[in-house]
């Protein structure tokens, strides 16, 4: 029996504060989310008056289950707002039969922290597909929600915290993935409706960021935008600063604004790349900005503003490019970031099909590293670098040398 716009994918999304009483359940043991004594106090969780919001908890090592959610089955039908999940929940009955998918009545809000495990256990379920007969899949249906004027935006959202899990089903041999369903309507109304979706065993999850899925509440198209992997830049002279970023995949991207500030506070666009649009595969972005050379501070500070089709947009991270000043001795070796923790850029003074050899030095005279460069920037990774103060050195043929001192905390 089931129901139900579809998710936006981000890396980022704004908490709405509620003057509201919350009413907190905390998961004390393992067992089923309907079973009073899985729950202090005690359960199952639900709106201790009306109009309250309910907060649940599930701790570390604990386990909560749905498999007693039996009428409707595997139908959440009370308001639950937001659900903390440390330990483990596990969403659905593997043992069902083909109507029964898990639904949200209202609205939900999860969030997976580190260590903690979103688990699809549903079976694969042919009742998403709005009556008519498709084959089965294994759903999880989050409520679209509404816009409130006064509150903002009451929608579903599951955000995968670094460290989270969200486990699919994406080893089942007959109906592999988990797909998560926009929808509306519910036990109270019977008029129910499946939108959009996204399969996430085909999504590509930055295990270090903060990955959300959310549900669109207005129209019902799935809106995930961009998942960047990579921005950086340097400074080349008679060019400009040269900024390169790379994506891992794209959903209903539209464009990259580039965007420039001399104090890192208030930023100017400076162009715009375009965008994939949707795919699942990486791309290369490059963007050069030439108007340094008529007006150069000391460092100038980049960020990307990645813009979806519908207008959503979201910024990248700050980047700080240094840029030689006048009186400054031509061919300068520049590092940055300085400190860093063992990853870090050069710019190299070299001639056409020149090379150098590249030396990092620790203070005891010892070589922890070496290579030959043929290019004017190369990024480095040290392999095997303590905390502490480093000499990168970069000696010519000629036996010229220049040589730059580096922080690395690690």
């Amino acid at each position: 029996m089931h129901k139900c716009l579809p998710l936006i994918f981000l890396l980022s999304f704004p908490l709405l504060a509620s003057a509201q009483t919350v009413d907190v359940f905390t998961a004390v043991q393992n067992g089923g989310w309907n079973t009073a004594s899985t729950w202090s106090p005690s359960g199952p969780p639900q709106p201790q008056s009306t109009n309250d919001k309910v907060k649940v908890i599930i701790p570390s090592g604990i386990t909560v289950n749905t498999l007693d959610l039996i009428y409707p089955s595997q139908e959440m039908i009370t308001r639950i707002d937001t659900i903390i999940i440390q330990g483990t929940l596990q969403l659905g009955n593997p043992n069902l039969d083909t109507s029964t998918d898990f639904f949200f009545d209202f609205p939900v809000y999860m969030v997976v922290e580190n260590g903690g495990r979103l688990v699809d256990s549903t079976t694969a379920s042919s009742n998403y597909g709005n009556g008519s007969s498709v084959t089965p899949r294994h759903v999880i249906a989050l409520q679209k929600g509404q816009y409130n004027p006064s509150t903002g935006y009451d929608t579903s959202a599951i955000v995968i915290m670094p460290g989270g899990k969200f486990v699919g089903q994406c080893s089942d041999t007959s109906y592999p993935g988990t797909y998560v369903y926009g929808c509306s309507g519910g036990y109270a109304n019977a008029n129910w409706q499946y939108y959009g979706y996204t399969d996430i065993c085909n999504l590509t999850l930055d295990s270090t960021k903060t990955n959300i899925i959310s549900v669109y509440y207005l129209n019902g198209n799935i809106n995930l935008p961009v998942i960047l992997v990579n921005f950086s830049g340097y400074y080349q002279a008679g060019l400009g600063v040269q900024l390169q970023w790379s994506t891992s995949s794209e959903y209903n991207s539209s464009y990259f604004a580039v965007e420039r500030s001399a104090d890192g506070t208030s930023f100017t666009e400076l162009g715009r790349v375009q965008a994939q649009g949707n795919s699942q595969i990486p791309h290369q972005y490059a963007f050069t900005d030439a108007t340094v050379l008529k007006n150069a501070a000391p460092v100038y500070y980049y960020r990307l503003r990645e813009v979806d089709l519908d207008g959503q947009f979201t910024y990248s991270k700050v980047i700080a490019i240094q840029i030689p000043q006048t009186g400054q001795p031509a061919g300068d070796l520049l590092l940055w970031p300085n400190p860093n923790t063992g990853s870090f850029q050069l710019q190299i003074p070299m001639g056409d099909n020149q090379k150098a050899m590249l030396r990092i030095v620790n203070l005891s005279g010892q070589v922890v590293q070496q290579q030959w460069v043929n290019s004017p920037t190369v990024s480095i990774q040290l392999r095997q670098a303590a905390s502490g103060v480093y000499l990168v050195q970069v000696q010519y043929p000629d036996g010229t040398r220049k040589t730059l001192r580096m922080l690395v905390v690690r």
